[in-house]
């Protein structure tokens, strides 16, 4: 379920992308169009929803008929009520998310030693894989809230159920958005019983204590007398680098996929007995893979991360998810890149199942109101429909006028099944920017309309969501691109001058001073979208790294010295030229292009049109002539 923090989106996503880059034309997509069946759509009900009277259901109900949903995503424990009722005389298919995994207070109180607990001691709330009650207790909980669902009369509705996997359905480790805290996830192996069970592997693969102290190359000092003294240390004990680390990340890893396995079987079997063959099991793709890069990472620290941590083992769960007849849903969709590396692994096992995978946004408000990036996704990689997570976007607060967002989603459904009618391609109108701020007489100030960072050492990697732009030269290359609108500006005033504000974000190299350098793009491109390799779906740039022209060959349009550059630091750039040129049509407002000259090393980091801190976010200010 995506309900979560962003944190598939921040800037270390790049390290989590995979190598693969195989490019997939939207005619593909077309070709396989009649292969996909019923172009699905799906609306997930937010909880606040599932309370609300009659009145206000069955207009809300009234609405997703005239958008053309066909199913609504509900958790299984949806109270009786209105909702219920009538849902029962409607013909909307049902998928419910069948939660199982968190534990029970009762049987928390009897058994707290089943609780998953981090290296800080910490203990988490959902059964793990060392819990000893696990089987039974997922299949009395499934179990209970079918009959639930039966009872209610809502069971024959239903034709897909969601494994429950992980935190929020997902088939992760514990992520500080399911504990609502910060800072570096954690892993989840410090129980007595996980404890137990990795010594007891350790043993079966070693024999004798001696063996293991041997491979994993520990000092005489160091070294294990016993096997009820081996203990897993904290993330980043010295000693533990290595080949010890290697041996828990595949115990770890191995736990995870035998309590997937136990889930996806369980959740099977309640569905044969319940709905018989008529229903399936959906299971969700967390928001990106762990690599071998980042295994090696891990290893080499003894720590690794946020992919390992969680063990986002994507390429495993789909082949299991397959073997077993499930279909999957993508819950970071928007994530354009994951999805082409999805598929892409999907087509290299023989199958064709992303056709009928289920494209979900992350819950959080930047994706969830924009379901046409979603749609051009969709169409791009011909996958099977739409999971719009969740309804409170399309709704204002009474939970059934519709918002912008309605009208926007009603837009993307309907270039959606026209693609896969005749192949059209969707083509939607660019957002309206937001108004010129009038500062004083003749000052306004202009918010960024898109920006985003392209990174060669990743170069499929999306970073539209990032609080965190970079410009980077050394060992790795990063340039930082920001679009800014002019309509809206008073007519017939000329441009006495224009600045670029950028605020910077966090101290990578200290005081050491560089030259950023300001070149116009020639070339549209998608905040969503845009790479060192392409500037939207499937449209690379002539010249990887970004298309810029200068005010003469080889020269930038502005450039400035910049040094330190944290939270409270700025650098301005004089775009007056350029933005002169915009005005007056002889070159076209692409954007701007911000990169390290290239004589110099740097890395500078700066904030994004997404930090959290207004004042901090890029601005362009003009000074108007009277």
């Amino acid at each position: 379920m995506a309900h979560r923090h962003p944190w598939h989106r921040v800037a270390r996503r790049a390290a989590l992308l995979s190598s693969v880059a195989v490019s997939l034309v939207t005619a593909a997509a077309a070709d396989s169009a009649a292969a996909v069946g019923p172009t699905r759509v799906c609306v997930t009900e937010h909880t606040r929803f599932y309370a609300d009277p009659l009145d206000v259901v069955r207009r809300r109900l009234d609405l997703y008929e005239q958008l053309g949903v066909d199913t609504l995503r509900l958790h299984s424990d949806l109270p009786a009520g209105a909702l219920t009722e009538e849902l029962r005389t409607r013909r909307f298919h049902l998928k419910i998310i069948l939660y199982v995994l968190g534990l029970p207070p009762e049987y928390w109180q009897q058994h707290p030693e089943a609780a998953m607990v981090d290296e800080r001691g910490v203990a988490d709330w959902h059964l793990g894989p060392w819990s000893a009650d696990l089987e039974s207790q997922v299949a009395a909980s499934g179990r209970a809230q079918l009959e639930r669902l039966q009872r209610a009369g809502l069971l024959e509705h239903v034709d897909e159920i969601v494994a429950d996997l992980g935190p929020a359905g997902e088939a992760i480790y514990p992520a500080n958005w399911t504990l609502a805290r910060d800072g570096e996830e954690a892993y989840w192996c410090y129980s007595a019983a996980a404890q137990a069970d990795f010594r007891r592997a350790m043993q079966a693969k070693y024999g004798p204590v001696a063996a293991a102290n041997a491979a994993w190359g520990l000092a005489p000092e160091l070294a294990f007398a016993a096997w009820e003294r081996v203990a897993i240390p904290v993330p980043g004990t010295t000693w533990a680098r290595g080949a010890f680390w290697d041996d828990l990340l595949t115990w770890y890893r191995d736990a995870k996929r035998r309590l997937i396995s136990v889930q996806i079987a369980n959740t099977r079997r309640l569905l044969r007995e319940f709905c018989g063959d008529r229903a399936r099991v959906v299971v969700y793709l967390p928001g990106w893979a762990y690599t071998a890069e980042d295994w090696r990472q891990a290893v080499a620290t003894a720590a690794g991360p946020a992919s390992i941590r969680l063990m986002t083992d994507n390429d495993w769960l789909m082949a299991q998810a397959l073997e077993q007849g499930c279909v999957l849903q993508y819950t970071g969709a928007e994530n354009a890149a994951e999805v082409r590396r999805i598929v892409t692994k999907l087509k290299a096992m023989g199958s064709d199942a992303y056709r009928s995978l289920w494209a979900e946004n992350a819950g959080i408000e930047s994706c969830g109101r924009d379901p046409q990036w979603l749609v051009r996704v969709i169409t791009a990689f011909g996958l099977r429909g739409i999971d719009l997570t969740w309804s409170n976007w399309l709704f204002e607060d009474d939970h059934m006028t519709p918002s912008r967002t309605f009208r926007d989603f009603d837009q993307a459904c309907q270039a959606m099944r026209r693609f896969y009618a005749t192949g059209a391609r969707p083509d939607f109108a660019e957002p309206v920017p937001a108004a010129p701020i009038a500062v004083a007489p003749g000052r306004f100030d202009l918010t960024c309309a898109a920006d985003t960072r392209l990174l060669d050492l990743f170069p499929d990697s999306l970073h539209g969501w990032d609080a965190e732009l970079g410009v980077f030269r050394g060992p790795q290359q990063q340039r930082s691109l920001f679009r800014f609108a002019l309509a809206g500006l008073p007519a017939g005033r000329s441009i006495r001058r224009a600045v670029l504000r950028l605020h910077g974000f966090q101290v990578y190299d200290g005081e050491a001073p560089t030259t950023l350098q300001a070149w116009s793009l020639t070339a549209p491109w998608s905040e969503r979208a845009a790479s060192w390799q392409e500037r939207d779906l499937e449209q690379p740039w002539q010249n990887p790294g970004g298309d810029v022209g200068g005010v003469a060959e080889g020269r930038p349009w502005a450039t400035a010295s910049a040094g330190r550059l944290g939270a409270d630091d700025v650098v301005e750039l004089d775009l007056t030229a350029l933005v002169r040129a915009w005005a007056a049509g002889t070159c076209p407002n692409y954007g701007v292009l911000i990169r390290v000259a290239e004589e110099a090393l740097a890395q500078k980091s700066l904030a994004s049109r997404e930090a959290v801190r207004p004042e901090c976010r890029p601005v362009l200010q003009l000074w108007l002539d009277p």
